[in-house]
């Protein structure tokens, strides 16, 4: 299979709710194909979604802000990953810097609006857990 097929594999898994096979069918993308942030990018939101993978998907994330640092999805994910990781400061730096790219994004505005009223019901309903 191709990277591409991988890739829409994963896409088909991460549909499905099958985090931890999308995660998968992305790792062998990325092991074929080249380095592309929207890899990356799917390949940390699926493993974020994967029990014990949060320091994979944070590398994987950075990996995607790296290789294409004024893509809006990619600070939006990994601003969704720190707070549910309780890691809200850092999770505010990233939705204000998702900001920076597109002043008027309604998803990082409620994300933020969310963190600095942190009720445990808020958080629970913008980032689960």
């Amino acid at each position: 299979m191709t990277a591409v097929d991988w890739f829409r594999r994963g896409e088909e898994f991460e549909a499905a709710g099958d985090h931890s096979r999308a995660s998968e069918a992305y790792e062998r993308c990325a092991e074929i194909g080249p380095d592309r942030a929207k890899v990356f990018l799917a390949l940390g939101r699926s493993l974020a979604r994967v029990g014990d993978s949060a320091d994979r998907a944070e590398d994987m994330l950075l990996k995607a802000v790296n290789l294409s640092p004024f893509s809006l999805p990619c600070y939006l994910a990994l601003g969704d990953l720190y707070a549910r990781l309780g890691r809200h400061e850092e999770a505010r730096t990233q939705f204000k810097r998702a900001l920076t790219i597109r002043t008027d994004d309604p998803e990082a505005t409620a994300a933020l609006a969310a963190l600095e009223r942190p009720g445990p019901s808020l958080i629970r309903r913008f980032f689960g857990s």
